[in-house]
């Protein structure tokens, strides 16, 4: 007989549902048509996992060094999430032949 074994998301799948749930109420707020939204998620989620790589933050009694790797985190997770419209925007304006 085999054993029940119950797989729990990871840390950043975890973390998505946090933002997913955040930013569904900020659609909602902002008129977007839930369906809509629905795609814009499920396109946005795996950038989302891919940048926001899962970081240690040390056990350490040094404040600053703690702070350090939180912004370090921040700062690479911001420049992935920034990257990746910059890619889109890129796309959008080569698409509506707005570039030069």
């Amino acid at each position: 007989m085999g054993t029940n074994v119950v797989s729990l998301p990871d840390r950043m799948e975890r973390q998505w549902r946090v933002y997913e749930s955040n930013i569904q109420e900020l659609m909602r707020e902002n008129g977007i048509d839930a369906d809509v939204g629905k795609v814009a998620l499920a396109r946005v989620k795996p950038i989302y996992l891919r940048c926001a790589k899962s970081h240690a933050i040390p056990h350490v009694s040094d404040p600053e060094a703690v702070l350090q790797e939180v912004n370090r985190w921040a700062s690479q997770l911001g420049t992935g999430l920034l990257m990746e419209i910059i890619l889109r925007e890129v796309a959008l304006i080569n698409l509506r032949g707005e570039g030069s």
